[in-house]
């Protein structure tokens, strides 16, 4: 990339971009926009570079940041107006030791057969609502005008799906927490990577969702050849603190080459560009923890949030046979969701319940949780039997516990006792309490 600067003082851009324009009129310049969404800033500039090499770059400041920089804005008399400057960058965490750079606004400056080309790329400004890059072409008659305008954009999007640094990574979005509300900047997780002996679930439970998750992507290329859906809706029900998220972060860290997008109840209303990031990051899986909060009854909905059900309808309904992305939803009350989401093919094809854990299940969450303890001859069977109807969460909960009440013994082992103390500790503090754990069927005798 080259980098032109003036040394004799600021020159307003759209004075250095009209003479590159061999000052054409205004009026004989096609003007074609794009927006990018924010899973490209990493790869912009790489991208642009095969699209466009030996392109002169020039970077361009402009005083009031909140705005998009587009042409038009650049047109228009400002008392202060944008100006060519030396190339500003943002660094984007990308989920690795290093920041990749985004560059925050520039000019390409190039051409095509002679004629004068330029491509204008901007971030979004503060006051949209969402984040983002914004790309436009000016092309002059000679060059092509729009019509070359509109191929240099497909171009350029092209090489931004072909390679994205985010591709395979667990996202989601910050919420900002202005006036203006939106998605703020992205994240990436790193999340746990537990194995399957950390998930203790039922043989028959595991078996429904290995077929329904592990086994489709398996034969998803061959499922497309015979013409199958590619696209699948996964609903995981049950009460609270019996492992959804888990076996969800399970999903996740097992899902090699899949974009996992993590959508929270507050960001429904910006679904449409989540689901613009798992389209041109496929293939991959978009997790709705609570769905209930966003997919209830149309009873007990507002208008606002009917529109917010209706864009889940639609994204999962509306998608191409050939989409490869899963929809996981998790609820504690599955009894309230919208029939549409739950009943109907298409949008969710499997509903798997996650259970309480049974004894046997118990006793292995026991061995699980219990670190690096040893649990002294009878402490398994009477928590077993006394925790009937428990949550895992309850099952993590007593196990830590029990290791703290032998840790103040200075013993590395728990005994029954401590067992009875933990026990009374959980149980004994009021039915909030006992609710939270998942133990309401539990009693400290």
């Amino acid at each position: 990339m080259k980098d032109q600067n003036s040394t004799a003082g600021p020159e307003l851009a759209m004075k250095r971009i009209m003479r590159h324009f061999d000052n054409c009129s205004l009026e004989s310049l096609a003007t074609v926009e794009r927006a990018f969404p924010v899973t490209v800033q990493p790869d912009l500039e790489a991208a642009i570079d095969t699209v466009l090499p030996g392109a002169t770059f020039a970077g361009i400041s402009a005083r009031r940041g909140y705005e998009t920089i587009t042409f038009s804005y650049l047109v228009n008399e400002r008392r202060e107006p944008a100006v060519i400057s030396a190339p500003e960058y943002l660094d984007i965490d990308i989920g690795e030791d290093t920041a990749a750079r985004c560059i925050v606004s520039g000019i390409w400056m190039f051409k095509i057969g002679g004629a004068p080309v330029a491509l204008l790329i901007s971030q979004v400004g503060r006051m949209e609502q969402n984040p983002g890059i914004h790309a436009q072409v000016i092309a002059s008659e000679a060059a092509g005008g729009r019509e070359e305008a509109q191929a240099i954009l497909a171009a350029l999007a092209k090489a931004l799906n072909a390679k994205s640094v985010y591709r395979g990574k667990a996202l989601s979005f910050e919420t900002q927490r202005s006036y203006m509300g939106g998605l703020g900047s992205l994240r990436v997780h790193d999340l746990p990577q537990p194995s399957l002996d950390d998930v203790i679930l039922p043989e028959a439970t595991l078996e429904t969702l290995d077929r329904t998750v592990f086994q489709f992507v398996k034969t998803r290329e061959k499922l497309k050849k015979k013409g199958f859906s590619t696209k699948r809706g996964l609903l995981l029900y049950g009460p609270p603190g019996t492992g959804k998220t888990h076996f969800v972060r399970y999903v996740l860290s097992h899902m090699t080459g899949h974009t996992s997008l993590l959508v929270t109840a507050e960001q429904v209303a910006f679904f449409d560009d989540v689901m613009g990031i798992a389209r041109a990051l496929q293939p991959s899986v978009v997790v709705i923890e609570d769905a209930d909060l966003l997919a209830g009854t149309r009873e007990d909905r507002g208008d606002c949030s009917q529109l917010l059900l209706n864009s889940l309808l639609n994204h999962m309904d509306g998608l191409t046979e050939d989409a490869e992305i899963m929809f996981i939803l998790t609820t504690n009350r599955p009894e309230t969701l919208e029939e549409a989401v739950r009943d109907r093919p298409g949008r969710i094809d499997q509903a798997v319940e996650i259970p309480l854990p049974d004894a046997n299940c118990r006793a292995r969450l026991l061995d699980l949780y219990k670190a690096d303890m040893t649990l002294e001859p009878g402490v398994v069977e009477e928590c077993v039997k006394r925790s009937k109807g428990a949550s895992a969460a309850f099952m993590r909960e007593i196990a830590r516990r029990m290791g703290q009440f032998a840790i103040v013994r200075d013993s590395d082992s728990v005994s029954l006792s401590d067992l009875h103390e933990a026990l009374g500790d959980m149980v004994s503090d009021g039915s909030f309490t006992k609710k939270a754990l998942g133990a309401e069927t539990i009693t400290d005798t």
